[in-house]
This record gives C-alpha cells, structure tokens and sequence, in this order.
C-alpha cells in the first residue's frame, strides 16, 4: 500500500542555493508554500528550528525565513531537511 500524503500543497522541484544558519552553503531542492527541503553538509548543526537566506542575483530579492525542522533524512555526502516555514519574508539587496 503506498505511504499516504499528508502535504498540505505539492512540491515544486527548485534547486537554489542559500545559507544555512551556521551560515554553510546549502543546497534547496524543492519548496511549497508552507516549507523547504534542503541538503545541508553531513556536519552542518540541525536545531529544532533554523534560519536559511537566499539571494536570487537577477532581481536583487532576498529571502530570510525561520522554520521548524520536521525530519531529517541522514545521508553520507549530504544530509536532508524538511522544513516548515513560520516565518519568513523578501527584502531588497544592498
């Protein structure tokens, strides 16, 4: 029996880079409007609850969010976060 999605919004594939909030580079790999997955480095410090940024440079937005940590997915290369989005917000670049 396949598992049952519980997910609020679908996913959309989007493979952006940002900073995690030791402020090591992360890697997003899909977003919806309530939360992120994320690569971090197999090191990097998981909280209940993170701070990640980015920056797109062809509009200048950037975007700082604070999110609860709802699974980790452990890996030998990379290590994988499931975040749900509380807060957060675009701002301009200097």
């Amino acid at each position: 029996m396949p598992p049952v999605e519980r997910r609020a919004f679908p996913r959309e594939a989007l493979h952006f880079p940002l900073r995690w909030e030791d402020g090591s580079l992360a890697h997003m790999h899909d977003v919806s409007p309530e939360g992120l997955y994320v690569w971090v480095e197999p090191r990097a410090p998981i909280h209940d609850w993170v701070s990640v940024e980015f920056t797109d440079p062809r509009s200048g937005l950037r975007y700082r969010a604070y999110g609860q940590v709802l699974r980790i997915d452990p890996g030998v290369t990379r290590t994988g976060v499931a975040l749900r989005l509380h807060s957060g917000g675009f701002s301009r670049t200097p």
